[in-house]
C-alpha cells in the first residue's frame, strides 16, 4: 500500500452543519483504495456538557412546556458528529455516516466498504466530504489518509 494523502484539519464551531471537500489526486488506476478518518475529541461531558444543554432545552423549549423534558443532565454526554462520503472521477462514490470517531472504509471493484459503491478505483481527482453534523466542543481535530494498491484497471 502506499500513501496518496495524509491531512489533519482542525474544524471549528464555525463550520458545524457545514461540508468541507478535501481533494486528493490518485497518480494511477488502483486495485483499491483505503480511507482512515477520526476526530477528537468525540464527548463533551461535565458541566460545560450540562450547561450546553440547559443553553438548548431554554432555547428550543417553550417554557409552559419545560415540565414535559427530563433535567438537562439527562442529555449528556453531548457528542461531536463528523462523518464522512467520497467522491471519485466517475462521482458520488458512497458514505459513512457513522458515530465511531475512528473509521475505515475500502473502495474497490470487488467488495468495498458498507454505503460505498463496488466499481473499479481509476487515476484522477478524488475528493472526501467532511460533514459537520454536530460539534459540541468548540473545536475538533480530524485526521485524514488514503492509501491505494497499485494494480487497477
Amino acid at each position: 500500500m502506499k500513501t496518496v494523502f495524509e491531512k489533519e484539519i482542525l474544524v471549528t464551531e464555525k463550520q458545524e452543519k457545514t461540508n468541507i471537500a478535501v481533494p486528493f489526486s490518485l497518480p494511477t488506476a488502483a486495485k483499491q483504495v483505503v480511507v482512515h478518518f477520526s476526530y477528537a475529541p468525540k464527548k463533551l461531558e461535565g458541566e460545560a456538557a450540562e450547561q450546553k444543554a440547559e443553553d438548548c432545552l431554554a432555547r428550543d423549549v417553550p417554557q409552559e412546556e419545560r415540565v414535559n423534558y427530563p433535567d438537562a443532565s439527562a442529555y449528556t454526554p453531548l457528542l461531536n458528529l463528523i462523518t464522512v462520503s467520497v467522491d471519485d472521477p466517475e462521482g458520488y462514490r458512497g458514505c459513512a455516516h457513522r458515530q465511531n470517531p475512528q473509521q475505515t472504509h475500502i473502495l474497490s471493484a470487488g467488495k468495498s466498504s458498507p454505503g460505498f459503491l463496488s466499481r473499479t478505483c481509476p487515476a484522477g481527482d478524488w475528493r472526501v466530504m467532511l460533514h459537520v453534523h454536530a460539534l459540541v466542543t468548540g473545536s475538533c481535530t480530524c485526521k485524514l489518509a488514503v492509501d491505494y494498491e497499485e494494480g487497477g484497471e
